[in-house]
C-alpha cells in the first residue's frame, strides 16, 4: 500500500505540496544554472572536491576490505591509512583561490532584465 492512500490527506492538499515542491525544484535548477554560468570555476572547484573526497573514500573502504580479508598486513594497513587520511584532511583544508569578479563586469555581464 503506498503511503499516501494510507494517510487520511485531503487530495487538494496533497495537490498543492506536488506543485509547489516541483516549482521549487525548478527555482532550484534555474538557480544552479545561473551559477554555473556566472561562477564556472566555483562550480568546478566544488565538483572536484566531491570527486576527490568520494575517490578518497573508496580506497579508505577498499583498504579496509583488503585489511578484513588478509591480503594487507597490519603495519601496512596502519601506513595506507594514515596516509588516506591525511589526504582527508588536506582536502577538508584546502583553500580554493577565488576572487570576486568585479563589480562593474558582474553587473554587465548579469542583466536583471
Amino acid at each position: 500500500m503506498h503511503l499516501l492512500e494510507s494517510l487520511p490527506v485531503n487530495k487538494n492538499a496533497i495537490k498543492a505540496i506536488a506543485e509547489e515542491l516541483q516549482n521549487d525544484i525548478t527555482k532550484a535548477e534555474t538557480h544552479l544554472n545561473e551559477l554555473h554560468a556566472n561562477f564556472p570555476e566555483v562550480l568546478r572547484a566544488i565538483q572536484t572536491r566531491r570527486a576527490s573526497y568520494a575517490v578518497l573514500m573508496h580506497m579508505k573502504e577498499h583498504l579496509e576490505h583488503t585489511h578484513s580479508s588478509g591480503l594487507v598486513d597490519d603495519t601496512e594497513y596502519k601506513r595506507l591509512n594514515a596516509d588516506v587520511k591525511n589526504r582527508l584532511v588536506s582536502l577538508e583544508n584546502f583553500v580554493f583561490d577565488w576572487t570576486a569578479p568585479n563589480m562593474r563586469n558582474f553587473v554587465t555581464d548579469s542583466p536583471l532584465f
